[in-house]
């Protein structure tokens, strides 16, 4: 419960780069696609495989960003099917609750969803080509770069331009979102600072908290904790997701779309998950309630 209050009050989440675009779908999506691969893990049945692939698919179709949620479970099982094969060779007993089901269930359940996806995203692609789009102007970068009321990142410029090294693996891109906790507009930032400054000192505290969360799992990583096992695919995938994010936009749109931390919602209900794991202590847990009700109770300071 601290973990979802944490992670419901963050900015990323409250301020309208967020809830009046296609990324209000993100935290549902990710929490949507994440709970039913934990039940297909948990019971085996095939209706809940053929659940997340429909999940899946339609979070993507609403918003590309949202595939995160699935790459994130993609790893997570890919470690609990390294995780399979180990204490099989080894034949150590393991508790019921955190034993994995066999290598080939992950694999399977990998190719199916990776499949389900790509006949999804294909089939909304052509469903595009049928739809009126509206006019849209392109300028050179000059242009661009004169006009202060042209945005950059929706302004099309003529030149052909490629990807560098920078924009695939430069720290602005691979550290985008470690963790995906702030991104309002400016205008609010400074009327958030200005109403409520306590809010952005717990913000930063709420930070450093997930941080902190997901290297104890990373540093830990026991495959016998499944919580510090979702704490490595986390860290992972945040990691990995922006770089694939960049080259999915340069192969499907042609552009170069900076990574900004908001993409990260769909991985909010995982790191939610992964407080509550690794917060057993006692000690863990009171820091924890005290910066999720500290952040939530400032955050109505701001609406007021």
């Amino acid at each position: 419960v601290l973990g979802l209050l944490l992670v419901a009050s963050l900015p990323v989440l409250l301020f309208a780069s967020t809830t009046v675009t296609p990324d209000a779908t993100a935290f549902f999506g990710g929490a949507s696609v994440l709970a039913a691969s934990l039940a297909w893990e948990a019971t085996g049945r095939r209706a809940w495989l053929v659940a997340t692939v429909v999940i899946a698919a339609a979070s993507v179709v609403t918003n590309s960003t949202n595939g995160m949620a699935v790459l994130l479970v993609f790893v997570y099982f890919a470690l609990r099917a390294l995780d399979s094969l180990r204490s099989t060779r080894s034949q150590s007993p393991r508790a019921a609750d955190d034993a994995p089901r066999p290598w080939r269930a992950y694999a399977v359940f990998g190719v199916v969803v990776v499949l389900g996806l790509l006949v999804g995203g294909r089939a909304w692609n052509e469903a595009e080509k049928h739809r009126t789009l509206p006019p849209f102007q392109s300028y050179t970068t000059a242009v661009i770069a004169s006009v202060k009321q042209l945005d950059p990142l929706r302004a099309e410029p003529i030149e052909v331009f490629h990807l560098s090294s920078t924009m695939l693996f430069g720290p602005p891109t691979v550290f985008a979102m470690i963790p995906p906790v702030n991104e309002p507009a400016p205008p609010v930032r400074r009327s958030v600072g200005e109403r409520a400054p306590w809010y952005l000192d717990f913000a930063r505290l709420a930070s450093i908290l997930i941080i902190g969360a997901l290297l104890f799992g990373v540093l830990k990583l026991s495959f016998a904790d499944r919580g510090t096992v979702l704490a490595l695919a986390a860290t992972i995938t945040l990691l990995i997701a922006p770089t694939l994010m960049v080259v999915y936009r340069w192969h499907v749109d042609h552009t170069y779309d900076p990574i900004v931390e908001r993409f990260g919602l769909s991985a909010l209900p995982a790191i939610a998950l992964v407080l509550a794991a690794v917060t057993k202590e006692r000690l863990a847990q009171i820091v924890l309630g005290v910066v999720s009700l500290g952040l939530y109770a400032t955050a109505l300071l701001t609406v007021i």
